[in-house]
């Protein structure tokens, strides 16, 4: 690569990390990586200056992800394409703003569009109970940590065994995304669960989660989960992450805010947290046939109002009060 290619390419670099302070070195190598396959690209082309990249180009680019084949002699995922495409858009607009282009050719670029996503497999509260049920000391440690607190994957496994506060129950989760903190609730079912594990435990090691003296990987959590799922006879595709939707869907159920469950699943934005709701929407559906007044007479009494119209669900403040499994499950 040209050394002015490689001027640019940490300029932008650099001007991300200062407008997202938070930005991880993971993030940058990705972003970086993605921008070297464009830059690579235009090479081939035998462009060695900026000024040479025009819409043919651009066009060009995209064709080319749509038809190449990763090391596996598979072809680019429409989700990869678009981060790639995108990363490349960011780029030049950036070199415009910089004054190094005097146009940016990819403005227009038509992006592709992305499959519907599948709806994440949801265990009940009875399979997860059961999983944990087979399940070894560390392992039904981890998945009712997973469950009770909605704790991201690369988040457990980064904990130390000081970040568990038992006598407050408090979790502080010390390495979040974008590198944020976050303290939330733990219950009693999971703390006894710690307990338990800590006491088979041998070894001097910092963290919470441990394999053989060393941290556990996100891959040991993946293989633990399909483990006990296929034992339990479930016919669900469970990942890690099907936990922490699990905590959301299940507290979303029983009344909790919605705004507290942002809190402690560490959501930047509401409406992260409201791609969640969609899984309990065929609830709402039901209740709203049932007592809305234009569907028809209603066949059961209707929740009683509190204050301000709220259900009478949780506490004064509107936060939900614990729930037991038998609750959480309806």
């Amino acid at each position: 690569m040209n050394r002015e290619f490689e001027k640019q390419t940490e300029n932008y670099l650099r001007s991300i990390k200062i407008r997202y302070e938070k930005t991880t070195k993971r993030t940058l190598i990705i972003r970086d990586n993605s921008l070297k396959k464009f830059l690579d690209f235009i090479i081939s082309k035998g462009i060695e200056s900026f000024s040479g990249i025009t819409r043919d180009i651009v066009s060009d680019y995209s064709l080319y992800l749509m038809t190449s084949r990763t090391s596996s002699k598979k072809s680019y995922a429409p989700s990869t394409r678009m981060r790639l495409l995108v990363e490349m858009k960011n780029f030049l607009s950036f070199l415009t703003e910089e004054g190094v282009l005097y146009k940016n050719h990819a403005a227009g670029l038509e992006l592709p569009k992305l499959p519907r996503r599948i709806s994440r497999d949801v265990p009940k509260v009875e399979e997860i109970d059961l999983m944990i049920s087979m399940a070894e000391p560390a392992d039904a440690a981890i998945l009712e940590t997973l469950y009770g607190t909605g704790i991201r994957a690369n988040e457990i496994v980064k904990l130390k065994k000081t970040d568990v506060d038992f006598e407050q129950r408090i979790l502080t989760i010390r390495h979040g995304k974008y590198g944020k903190q976050r303290a939330v609730p733990i219950n009693n079912i999971a703390l006894e669960k710690i307990k338990e594990y800590l006491k088979t435990r041998n070894d001097r090691s910092i963290f919470l989660f441990v394999c053989r003296g060393k941290v556990i990987s996100l891959a040991y959590i993946r293989r633990m989960i399909s483990r006990y799922a296929e034992k339990a006879g479930l016919k669900k595709h469970l990942i890690p992450h099907s936990f922490r939707y699990a905590c959301a869907t299940h507290m979303l159920k029983n009344g909790a805010d919605i705004r507290y469950i942002q809190d402690m699943l560490g959501h930047e934005n509401l409406s992260t947290t409201q791609s969640y709701t969609r899984v309990v929407r065929g609830d709402l559906k039901r209740m709203i046939r049932k007592y809305h007044p234009r569907e028809g007479c209603p066949t059961g009494p209707a929740p009683r109002p509190g204050p301000r119209g709220k259900p009478t669900t949780g506490t004064s403040q509107g936060l939900p009060r614990e729930a037991t499994r038998e609750e959480l499950s309806r």
